[in-house]
């Protein structure tokens, strides 16, 4: 079975339509959630919890719907690049690497 958004009238769901932007929004979304767990220096209890299942989820090597594959498959991402990156010394979470997740620019992070 194909791990592809539910909607529908899959018809609606191009690359140009709304339903896609908001598909595309709300898993960049989640994607730099993610990136922001896995940095939190924070010491209490939640933010070490987040910070541990962020880095499970990069880990994984699952490609069902919500997993950090299939994330990045949809957003057109290199998901071993990000994961290299996101594990560097010093990462920063730049506005490029915001802009290219959220797919307002094709630098960084791609194939």
């Amino acid at each position: 079975m194909q791990s592809q958004p539910y909607i529908e009238d899959p018809d609606l769901l191009t690359e140009t339509s709304n339903a896609w932007r908001n598909l595309h929004e709300l898993w960049a979304g989640v994607l730099l959630q993610a990136i922001k767990d896995y940095h939190d220096e924070g010491t209490s209890s939640t933010v070490q919890r987040d910070k541990r299942h962020a880095m499970a989820w990069f880990k994984s090597s699952r490609q069902d719907v919500g997993s950090f594959i299939w994330i990045c498959d949809l957003l057109d991402l290199n998901s071993g690049l990000i994961r290299s990156r996101i594990k560097a010394d010093g990462f920063k979470l730049n506005s490029i690497m915001i802009g290219r997740i959220q797919g307002k620019s094709n630098e960084v992070l791609s194939a």
